[in-house]
């Protein structure tokens, strides 16, 4: 995504301008793990003189994890945080599906899904599912017999396959039958299922709402119902159980939004600081940025549009977390202009250049 830059005297950034969908950036990476977080930033320590924030304190984790007899249970590694994927406005695409582990099923791929087959009976053959490693997901299966029960649901990505009646531990399912539908959260039991009955074809979606995770169904091509809507913070994979043996399914994922979610209202516009203070964009912000910055006349101001980056971005969290006061120039290098070229002169990379001076005392600007 792009932003621009208003750049004044020595070419210092004096306010970045941006879009909503750079502030969902910022919003989704607020609500990141600490430790997810602080993993991206090390991919920037090159840019640092000495150490990047936050370094000690990692570096000694890492060494603790290196001790596994000083753990109860095995430490998660923070997971690092793909800013390219979510820096992509728009873009969907199609995540190819693959067995992550099985008992006693049997699976041929085809295409970017997987078709699943039963081979015993009372609930003893399940499967779980990798979406590419997407933490969100959608997926589709269709059953072909609808009048068969099955299981179709999320569980945690280590979960034990082998056990039997496997709906019944830390997973969240919904029982499909064209009679009518049941749902078991995290070994609640039976509960009743806000969809009716299910034909052969169901969808799937899990996505992330504020500090929960949300599982909706959708029969066909219906709406979403949610679920369920307290499912903890974790990485999920679908799953499948099957009651008796000689039943099949396929499934296949549906394309998925890589930008970030949308939170803010689109037609939104808003000014970040060279402290990562974001404001919502006014005129009276621009100016009163402006003269804290560059003082009251306006020479040498001029605005250039840049390219958002996953390392700039990452720089802007770093230089914001050591409390710098010069965010946005350590994020976005100004180019050195070419030799014998006028400094007044905006670089080629420069929207619009012009000089306005405030005359003392006056309340109103206009530009020459």
């Amino acid at each position: 995504m792009d932003v621009k830059l208003l750049r004044g005297q020595g070419k210092k950034v004096l306010f970045m301008e941006c879009s909503s969908e750079f502030v969902d950036v910022i919003m989704e990476l607020m609500q990141a793990p600490f430790g997810d977080v602080m993993k991206s930033i090390s991919q920037e320590s090159h840019a640092f003189e000495g150490k990047y924030p936050g370094s000690a304190l990692c570096d000694s984790v890492v060494q603790l994890q290196s001790h596994p007899y000083l753990f109860s249970m095995k430490p998660q590694a923070p997971k690092l945080i793909n800013l390219e994927k979510r820096l992509e406005e728009g873009q969907q695409h199609a995540c190819t599906v693959n067995v992550l582990r099985k008992h006693q099923c049997t699976s041929e791929t085809f295409g970017n899904g997987v078709r699943v087959s039963s081979s015993e009976d009372d609930w003893t053959n399940n499967c779980a599912f990798d979406v590419q490693g997407q933490q969100e997901f959608e997926v589709k299966i269709n059953r072909g017999a609808p009048e068969t029960y099955v299981m179709l649901g999320i569980a945690p990505l280590d979960v034990n396959v082998t056990q039997a009646s496997l709906y019944a531990q830390t997973v969240w399912c919904m029982q499909l039958h064209n009679r009518e539908c049941s749902l078991f959260g995290s070994g609640s039991g039976n509960q009743q299922s806000p969809l009716g009955p299910a034909g052969s074809i169901v969808r799937m979606k899990l996505t992330r709402v504020n500090s929960f995770l949300h599982l909706q169904y959708a029969h066909g091509e219906g709406s979403y119902v949610t679920a369920f809507d307290n499912i903890p913070m974790g990485t999920y994979c679908p799953i499948v159980c099957f009651s008796v043996a000689g039943q099949s399914l396929t499934m296949e994922s549906l394309p998925v939004h890589n930008g970030p979610k949308a939170t803010m209202k689109r037609e939104m516009q808003f000014l970040v600081t060279n402290r990562m203070e974001v404001l919502q964009s006014s005129a009276t912000s621009a100016i009163e940025l402006i003269a804290k910055s560059n003082g009251e006349s306006l020479k040498g101001i001029h605005t250039e549009t840049v390219r958002v980056t996953a390392s700039s971005v990452r720089r802007m969290l770093a230089a914001a977390l050591q409390e710098r006061e010069d965010v946005l120039d350590f994020a976005f290098l100004s180019v050195p202009e070419s030799s014998g070229r006028d400094s007044t002169v905006s670089s080629d990379s420069s929207d619009h250049s012009f000089e306005l001076t405030i005359p003392s005392g006056s309340n109103t600007t206009g530009a020459t």
